[in-house]
């Protein structure tokens, strides 16, 4: 019954943020995987390591902000129509915090005319007016952080009024009729509580389109405030998808979880200075693509013996032997690997 229910869910989910223009790409996409032909479904494109947060979680903590090396507008454009070109039909827009940057809405607006856009944010900027000109720039999904589905998540971010503020963005998205999922990260405390209940009020109430939970990453300002108690177990991750409403909730992304998406090479990062990585969690660059050609650099990740791991294909920054000898002799991130 969950199974049928979540295959509901993920067509549901289909329907709702993918415009219609776009059907073809999406079944393309899939029939070329299906051929074995790769390719990715997904991208993540990084704008800027800005934030007016500093979360005790954030995995972009430990970046550095530098306004001068982030990718201009005319980059952005420029590889959005590789990636196009790659046939990559879904597109995250995220940070730090992608509306401290002047030209988002002019991102979004190109952006959404080639892909399933989702705009990642941590929910400080957002008003009626931001949220209006979001609908109008044809974006597909707005998804916003919530810690804690109380004013306890202010408490986390240190920034009074941010949970209200959040509220009234779910309130005016539902006006405009845009799509939101909330985003939120789990730990071991949180499993046994009425977390879950209360976001999925929460998301009942403003009409919510979905709930990502994600396990606490030990990476950025999550590496320094990590304690390994905290990491979930198989036991804990069977816990937490027995608990949560398949309607609703998704789990370690989708279809998830048992596969982490780098090993599927359907995924792939792209950070705010141009830096091509398998994931935002992981501060690992095979190459820079104001340099090289978008493809070329993909070719040498995927070829990587990083990726020809047969076992346990979960997330690989949870690994405390891979963490360890990642960081050990880290002078600055992301690392180069050639």
């Amino acid at each position: 019954m969950r199974s049928i229910k979540k295959t509901i869910f993920l067509l549901k989910l289909f329907i709702k943020l993918t415009p219609f223009r776009l059907y073809f790409k999406v079944l393309s996409n899939y029939v070329k995987n299906l051929l074995g032909f790769l390719t990715p479904a997904s991208c993540v494109l990084g704008v800027t390591y800005r934030c007016q947060l500093n979360c005790p979680h954030c995995s972009a903590g430990k970046y550095e902000k530098e306004i001068s090396a982030e990718l201009d507008t005319k980059e952005i454009k420029k590889i959005l129509m590789e990636i196009h070109k790659m046939g990559v039909p879904r597109l995250n827009i995220t940070g730090g915090e992608a509306f401290l940057r002047k030209d988002i809405f002019e991102i979004v607006r190109f952006s959404s005319r080639y892909f399933i856009t989702i705009l990642e944010t941590n929910g400080v900027a957002e008003n009626e007016e931001v949220i209006k000109k979001l609908k109008e720039s044809d974006l597909s999904c707005l998804s916003v952080s919530m810690d804690c589905p109380e004013t306890k998540h202010e408490e986390i971010r240190n920034k009074k009024g941010l949970f209200e503020n959040i509220l009234r963005t779910l309130k005016f998205a539902r006006k405009y009729k845009l799509p939101v999922i909330l985003s939120t990260y789990v730990t071991r405390d949180k499993i046994n509580t009425d977390f879950f209940k209360k976001f999925e009020e929460i998301a009942k109430s403003y009409n919510v389109t979905a709930i990502r939970v994600m396990p606490l990453r030990p990476v950025g300002n999550g590496l320094l405030n990590f304690c390994e108690k905290n990491l979930l177990t198989d036991e804990d991750e069977k816990m937490i998808i027995d608990s949560i409403n398949p309607s609703l909730f998704y789990f370690k992304g989708i279809p998830g979880p048992s596969v982490c998406g780098i090993f599927l090479k359907n995924t792939f990062y792209i950070s705010p200075y141009g830096e091509v990585q398998p994931c935002a969690y992981l501060p690992l660059s095979f190459g820079n693509i104001k340099n090289e050609d978008l493809k070329k650099i993909l070719d040498r990740m995927w070829g990587h013996e990083l990726f020809k791991k047969t076992k346990n294909k979960n997330c690989l920054i949870i690994d405390k032997e891979f963490r360890e000898k990642i960081f050990k002799n880290a002078s600055e991130l992301p690392l180069e690997i050639r």
